[in-house]
């Protein structure tokens, strides 16, 4: 730690003579110069961690200002460092979201010890209103004060300074000295207009006692910034209705779940209207249903069943239609198990029926579509695990399943068979149209890993699809929160650059041209219950009963799990069985790319040290950007009407030369310039 100092009983230079800002507003001040201070002007290089802490040891009370902070920092010095007040405005901003985001990705414990310190009084928290970048502490005890201006935010970056070195002016003042009445008038200017934050939660865990308090904050978490505290008091009772609902299965059409409503006048309207097939009239506080009656409302509200694994008691349990089933199973006779996978085999088969230029890729394209769906019941536990082994350092999660091809692929009837899988009973995708911000948001609120299926989506590169797909795992998701998977199905190929590495992509190429016989055929399938998806739930839960289960590819489960159920039932695999992420084996756009050089619709050849590719004349611009969409974003170009001038050739070269035997493909067509 360096320090330097220089006398306050010198002159008015320096921090002591400072002339503040007088260009008017509410933060304009007239000079203040004070001379014959006795205290000197200290100044500290942080580049240690000890020289952040040695900056506030032995003081008991805390006013700080911070663009950002961090909850370990503010805990640690409650605990350890002797602070028994801390009093932070946070200068990102009310509507940033920063401390929120920071808190959903730790454990809910972390929220629950800070909300206990709020209810005790030994901490507070603001929120400004308008951004403010300033960072300085008032420290105090019994004897004295010390003011801190300097660069350093309270966070545990700054604090640990592996990555950062900061700068920090301090002086120690007496209690009466101008200068610290100067600071203490600085501080209250910048808390003007400020909000408690953290005070909705407080609140909601004052008016929400019959919950318990890690629900409510789980809830608290779950739900955005910029949404109503009204909303997020209706969804803790809601959610707390749905634990009721489960933890009472057995008593299925008796009123026993109780659902208090909201106390504060905006919450009880919202909950009133919510609430009325339900019965909340206004004239009571609390509403008595059956569990039956409450998954209905449930699914009614959601539009997808009601689905919760509980992987330390190993079960996964259905709320579906007004009844409450265990969906696991053990394995079943070998005979009904073989049945069961020669059914699945059958759907898969009716590729043949199609007209389709590969039928095995198109066939193992559908057994990759089908494992992943029967995985997103999980999909949850593996944000868990990823998240408890990677901690900020990858806040993605598992990756969302975008089915593309064109009209008549089978991407509907896909949907409505694999939900027959899990259900039991054939369900429509959800609509394009439902696929909006605030119905996710009440998804994850209310709790459910049931998998939401967009059918035919088109706008993949709107802003609402970018905020969904960005947020639902990486911001919104908390630890304690159950949050459903993702699966989208489109006929749009061109998939925005920020979507390409969030999506796992599978293309249906086939095309079915409807007549009596393939419906029939279809029709007897689609009808004939499977009890698969039991035997393969078991499976899963016990292959996931431990941390550290998932890896690179999110299949990976999927895959030995299925495997299992093969050698169970005695059936050899197909050949069109995944071994492998589909990508690896079949990658849709190198496809898109060859089918492009084999129509001659594209000249490459190398000059220099660039790659240049010239579409032919007869592509229309769509066709363009959809050829430029499917490039990897590994390979740099730019663009001159029909032509790319790719600047990292030997990254374009190793795309196409992947999956090739022998001589590369493409390079026959090569043309040296």
């Amino acid at each position: 730690m360096f320090y330097s100092g220089w006398s306050g009983e010198t002159d008015e230079i320096g921090f002591i003579g400072r002339r503040w800002a007088d260009s008017g507003g509410d933060m304009a001040q007239a000079s203040l110069a004070l001379t014959g201070l006795e205290q000197s002007l200290q100044t500290v290089v942080v580049s240690r961690q000890k020289d952040f802490d040695q900056l506030f040891e032995g003081f008991k009370k805390m006013r700080a200002v911070s663009y950002v902070s961090s909850a370990e920092v503010l805990l640690d010095f409650l605990d350890t460092k002797g602070f028994d007040h801390i009093e932070l405005l946070v200068g990102e901003g009310i509507n940033s979201g920063q401390f929120k985001d920071d808190l959903r990705q730790k454990s809910a414990e972390v929220t629950e010890r800070l909300a206990g310190e709020l209810e005790a009084g030994r901490l507070r928290f603001l929120v400004s209103r308008r951004t403010i970048h300033s960072k300085f502490f008032i420290l105090s005890d019994e004897e004295r004060t010390r003011v801190i201006v300097t660069s350093a935010n309270l966070t545990q970056t700054a604090r640990r300074a592996t990555n950062q070195t900061n700068y920090a002016l301090y002086v120690d003042l007496a209690a009466l000295d101008p200068l610290l009445e100067r600071f203490e008038e600085d501080f209250q200017k910048h808390c003007k207009d400020s909000e408690v934050f953290m005070g909705d939660l407080i609140d909601l865990l004052d008016k929400r006692r019959e919950i318990p308090r890690e629900q409510v904050v789980s809830v608290w978490l779950e739900s955005t910034g910029n949404g109503r505290r009204s909303d997020t008091e209706v969804y803790a009772a809601v959610e707390n209705m749905v634990t009721q609902a489960l933890s009472n299965r057995e008593e299925l059409e008796q009123p026993v779940v109780r659902l208090e409503l909201p106390a504060t006048p905006a919450a009880r309207k919202d909950s009133q209207r919510l609430l009325k097939p339900l019965g909340a009239d206004g004239k009571t506080s609390s509403v008595i249903v059956t569990p039956a009656k409450a998954v209905r409302f449930i699914e009614e509200q959601l539009g997808v069943p009601l689905l919760r694994c509980d992987v330390a008691k190993q079960e996964l349990w259905l709320g579906f239609r007004g009844s409450i089933s265990r969906v696991d199973a053990p394995d079943g006779p070998v005979d009904e198990m073989r049945g069961s996978l020669v059914d699945l085999e059958s759907y898969i088969d009716m590729v043949e029926l199609g007209q389709c230029p590969d039928p095995l890729f198109a066939k193992m394209s559908m057994f990759e579509a089908l494992l992943y769906i029967l995985g997103t019941p999980f999909a949850n536990e593996q944000m868990r695990d990823r998240r408890s082994r990677l901690g900020s350092v990858n806040r993605r999660g598992p990756r969302y399943m975008y089915i593309y091809g064109p009209a008549q692929n089978g991407k509907t009837t896909f949907l409505r068979y694999s939900q027959m899988l899990i259900t039991g009973t054939l369900i429509d995708g959800l609509r394009a149209e439902s696929l909006k911000k605030r119905q996710i948001e009440a998804v994850q609120a209310f709790g459910t890993c049931y998998p939401l299926m967009f059918d035919d989506v088109t706008a993949v590169t709107g802003k609402t699809f970018e905020h969904i797909a960005k947020s639902h795992w990486e911001s919104a998701w908390t630890e304690t929160g159950i949050f459903p998977q993702l699966v989208f199905t489109s006929n749009s190929i061109r998939l925005p650059d920020w979507a390409k590495s969030r999506m796992k992509r599978i293309d249906f190429d086939v095309h079915f041209v409807p007549t009596t016989e393939t419906q029939e055929r279809l029709s007897r399938i689609l009808e004939k219950p499977n009890q698969m998806f039991g035997w393969f739930a078991r499976r899963y839960l016990e292959r996931i009963r431990q941390r550290g289960w998932f890896g690179d590819d999110e299949l990976e489960t999927a895959r030995a799990v299925m495997a299992d159920l093969y050698a169970a039932a005695g059936r050899q695999k197909p050949a069109y069985f995944p071994t492998q992420p589909l990508e690896t084996l079949y990658d849709p756009d190198l496809r898109l790319w060859k089918e492009l050089v084999r129509q001659k619709k594209v000249a490459v050849s190398d000059e220099g040290d660039t790659t240049v590719i010239e579409f032919s004349d007869d592509l229309e611009p769509s066709e363009l950007a959809e050829y430029r969409a499917a490039l990897p974003q590994t390979i740099k170009y730019r663009r001159t009407g029909k032509t790319l001038i790719v600047e990292n050739p030997e990254y374009l070269h190793s795309w196409l030369d992947s999956n090739s035997h022998g001589r590369p493909w493409w390079r026959r067509l090569l043309r040296r310039a």
